[in-house]
């Protein structure tokens, strides 16, 4: 996006983005609004208050307003939005002094609520990571599904500076991985912890370096397996124990590099693993 994301500043739960999703504005709305009034005073000014507004500008006004008020229900203005719709319902009966009013009452009414929300920018590439859609790339998104909302929300913390929540939900996608890891190996992953259950992967890939026949074939899987079950102990100690049991908290830096190797062992774990 070419202008920067404006969003609320709230202490959302992380399974609340969809909320969030839907508060997001432009900042150029909010000015294009502005602006909109600005003209529409400036070209009734100086003009009788009695007078009727000409049909082309009735409609005009109609129309506008009506796309405002959706805007402003969307973005969560409820006065403003109501101010928005009584202008538009009235549109045709109305006269320059009455418009010039009810435009004001609207635009009290926008700034009003406007004041009462905090705002904050994510611009350039936070922004882009903010709102892309597959943040690990296109293979990941298909190989595993169930990681698709942590994936995105990890991506979404980490553009908005939130650290610790950012390497929490990586951790989450690294958990449903060797879910997936366990289940390839003919382990069951319930409610064990992840030291147990990456000894049970490690126990069950020595079978089958006993029960598979020699080839390139075994010697590749064992290869990928055996690489996945250390990687997996290197999160394990790296950030999954201390972020799970509230050790301590991310910084940036902290959060970037949890983000990164948990994006890049995704994309290589993608090219031979599915969900």
């Amino acid at each position: 996006m070419n202008a920067p994301v404006i969003k609320p500043a709230m202490d959302q739960p992380h399974g609340l983005w969809s909320l969030w999703d839907m508060l997001r504005v432009h900042a150029e709305w909010f000015v294009s609004v502005r602006r909109y009034v600005e003209r529409q005073n400036k070209t009734l000014a100086g003009r009788p208050h009695e007078e009727q507004l000409a049909q082309h500008e009735k409609i005009a006004l109609k129309s506008n307003f009506e796309q405002i008020q959706s805007h402003c229900d969307t973005y969560g203005l409820p006065d403003s939005a109501e101010n928005a719709r009584y202008i538009a319902f009235f549109a045709h009966t109305t006269t320059v002094g009455k418009c010039l009013a009810d435009i004001e009452k609207f635009d009290y009414a926008l700034e009003t609520e406007l004041s009462k929300i905090i705002f904050f920018s994510v611009s350039g590439d936070d922004a882009s990571l903010f709102q892309v859609e597959k943040p690990f790339g296109d293979r990941v998104y298909d190989a595993f599904p169930s990681t698709r909302l942590d994936v995105t929300e990890a991506a979404k913390c980490f553009a908005l500076d939130r650290s610790t929540a950012c390497v929490f939900h990586c951790m989450r996608v690294l958990e449903s991985a060797l879910r997936i890891l366990a289940k390839d190996v003919k382990v069951v992953f319930d409610i064990q912890t992840w030291q147990t259950v990456i000894e049970q992967i490690e126990n069950a890939i020595r079978a089958e370096g006993k029960a598979l026949p020699s080839g390139t074939t075994k010697t590749e899987r064992l290869h990928r397996l055996s690489e996945a079950a250390k990687e997996f102990v290197y999160f394990k100690d790296g950030w999954r124990n201390h972020v799970s049991h509230n050790r301590s908290p991310y910084d940036p830096a902290q959060a970037a590099s949890a983000f990164n190797h948990t994006k890049d062992f995704m994309r290589s774990l993608s090219q031979w693993l599915k969900e």
